[in-house]
């Protein structure tokens, strides 16, 4: 399980570190579509997320890392990719997650999902 954990872990570096542009913290985080309230959001291209700022610290982690997986497997259904999450957060290292915070910015956005 450390192998699988840590590869998927590998390809999130990649990912933040060649795909996704932009990582922002937005005020009251909804669905552009529907207008539900929304703890993070991946842009249409897959190069921005957006989470919620009301979240606690390790809420936000586990939403980045959520994002991340629907980049990550884009044809994996919510419901699975919610499994996936918690997954990833019982299992990713302290260093990891430390890793995954410090990507998340400290200052909110005036720039929202479209």
């Amino acid at each position: 399980m450390k192998l699988l954990v840590d590869s998927i872990f590998t390809e999130f570096r990649h990912l933040l570190k060649y795909h996704v542009l932009k990582i922002r913290l937005v005020e009251n985080l909804h669905d552009p579509e529907d207008g539900l309230p929304l703890a993070g959001f991946v842009s249409k291209g897959r190069r921005h997320i957006y989470l919620d700022k009301d979240q606690c610290e390790h809420e936000k982690i586990k939403t980045l890392i959520h994002e991340l997986a629907h980049i990550l497997l884009p044809s994996v259904a919510e419901k699975d990719i919610q499994k996936i999450e918690e997954l990833l957060w019982q299992k990713f290292s302290r260093k990891q997650k430390e890793f995954l915070e410090k990507r998340i910015p400290k200052r909110v956005s005036k720039v929202r999902p479209k």
